[in-house]
């Protein structure tokens, strides 16, 4: 294309100087190409000489085409972007409990060479979802280059909950192909390529929390023997139920050793607001009066962490008082005769007594065991004691270990000769507080005399005969008489 003003003031014979002006060709170099045109010069006469005018005015006198040629050439350098690549796209961050400190993972990006010239790479981190943190960045990683320490992520400790799967976080990695590390690309340098990715994944654990209603732990009254059960320490974890919680555990240790309360007990695997119960067992193998004191101590566990406290321990009584059985037992105390024992039956053998003799024995009942014990209780029947003169065979009422009853008494008057023999039988029971009906016992007593004759008799006084008569009689008559005759019902064994 043309442009300047034209040449003017040529004088004829004369070429064109700079102060004539100048014609100025310019070539379009918006596309590669080649160039090939022609620009017409159009020529004409003017009407002034050195400016001064002949009065002719202008006239055109031809005019002349001139071509123009050429190739226009582009020139520059063609650089390859950044190619990112973050080679741990899950990020897992493992377990914690709630409150700790934040665990944290650094993300690892590589910029992949490709072919050369390559650009650089710059990347920059945020969160996106979930309970996550993210930040950090990094600018002109060469090609080939890794950086794993600028991208960091984290995982909030202040909500529990498992965050894996597809409840992990996610963060977002912006990328950006620089082309400053090779030059000569301002000002389009910098261009933005496709954000990635990665996933954040943890657990947060809440705490279980640990305590018993359980203060006391009485057995009562049992027996030597029996077989009690088991008694419960009820323990509750009190923990609000969150996304992802600890059980809980209770181990109970008995201080000053477990004594008859068996060995050291435990319970696991107590959901939050759940609870379970310590089974504490009694050993009834010896008497006595037992107090102990159990801790009870409290741990809060998952599968994934070591265990912690969950909470104070709690102290709780262990008590029971383990008795004896009542062991009715006749004992000799005073007069003729002697009193022998194989299990519950007795013998007291008054021997030979001479006709006309006064026999006079005296015995006490006893609750024979050492205590702890329970009391015993009962009546004697002497449905089957008609020989003997007896008496002080009366109910008895909670005896209770160690104890003894006396004036229990045969008085008797051999009237005749001949074997006799009566039968007493104790029907009685063993009570506690813990069992009022009681435990059954049967003692019986057997009572024998053989009655001899003197030899022969000398003929007694008139008055001496109808005496001993007398005394005779009056024998008969009470030997005959039913003392304290009276039956207990049936007792339960």
């Amino acid at each position: 294309s043309g442009g300047g003003v034209g040449l003017s003031g040529i004088t004829a014979g004369s070429t064109s100087n700079a102060g004539n002006g100048a014609l100025t060709v310019s070539v379009n170099t918006s596309s590669a190409g080649s160039v090939n045109g022609s620009i017409a010069v159009n020529y004409f006469s003017a009407g002034a000489v050195n400016g001064v005018s002949n009065g002719l005015g202008t006239l055109a006198v031809g005019s002349q085409g001139y071509g123009v040629q050429g190739a226009i050439q582009t020139s520059g350098n063609v650089i390859n972007q950044a190619s990112p690549q973050v080679n741990n796209p899950v990020l897992n961050l493992g377990s914690v409990r709630v409150g700790a400190a934040s665990p944290t993972g650094t993300v690892s990006v590589t910029n992949v060479a490709t072919a050369s010239p390559q650009a650089a790479l710059n990347a920059s981190i945020a969160p996106t979802s979930g309970p996550i943190t993210a930040s950090g960045s990094f600018n002109l990683l060469n090609p080939g280059a890794t950086n794993a320490s600028a991208l960091q992520v984290g995982l909030s400790t202040a909500t529990a909950g498992n965050f894996t799967g597809a409840n992990a976080g996610q963060a977002t990695i912006q990328f950006v192909s620089d082309a400053s590390n090779v030059g000569n690309c301002a000002p389009n340098c910098q261009l933005n390529l496709a954000p990635q990715t990665v996933a954040v994944a943890g657990k947060v654990y809440a705490v279980a929390a640990g305590q018993t209603s359980t203060t006391t732990l009485d057995f009562g009254v049992v027996r030597v023997g029996d077989t009690v059960s088991a008694r419960n320490i009820v323990v509750s974890n009190t923990a609000a139920v969150q996304g992802l919680n600890d059980t809980l555990r209770a181990n109970v240790a008995i201080a000053a050793g477990a004594g008859p309360f068996g060995a050291p007990a435990s319970v696991g695997g107590i959901a939050a607001q759940m609870s379970g119960n310590v089974a504490i067992g009694l050993d009834t193998g010896t008497a006595g009066f037992f107090n102990r004191s159990a801790s009870v101590d409290f741990l809060s566990q998952n599968p994934d962490l070591a265990d912690v406290s969950a909470g104070a321990s709690a102290t709780v009584a262990l008590a029971a008082q383990i008795n004896n059985l009542a062991n009715g037992n006749f004992d000799f105390l005073s007069g003729l005769g002697t009193l022998t024992n194989s299990g519950g039956s007795y013998l007291l053998d008054l021997g030979t007594v001479t006709l006309g003799d006064m026999v006079a024995t005296s015995l006490q009942f006893a609750n024979s065991v050492a205590g702890p014990a329970d009391l015993l209780s009962g009546m004697f029947d002497l449905m089957g004691a008609d020989d003997f003169n007896l008496s002080g065979f009366n109910a008895i009422s909670n005896l209770a270990a160690g104890q003894a009853i006396g004036g229990f008494n045969i008085d008797w008057f051999a009237a005749a000769v001949g074997m006799f023999s009566d039968t007493v039988v104790f029907n009685g029971v063993g009570t506690n507080a813990s069992d009022p009906i009681g435990l059954a016992q049967t003692r019986q007593l057997t009572i024998v005399a053989n009655v001899v004759s003197g030899g022969p008799a000398a003929v007694p006084e008139p008055g001496s005969l109808s005496l001993l008569l007398a005394a005779a009689l009056a024998g008969l008559l009470t030997r005959r008489t039913v003392v304290a005759r009276r039956s207990l019902p049936e007792p339960r064994a």
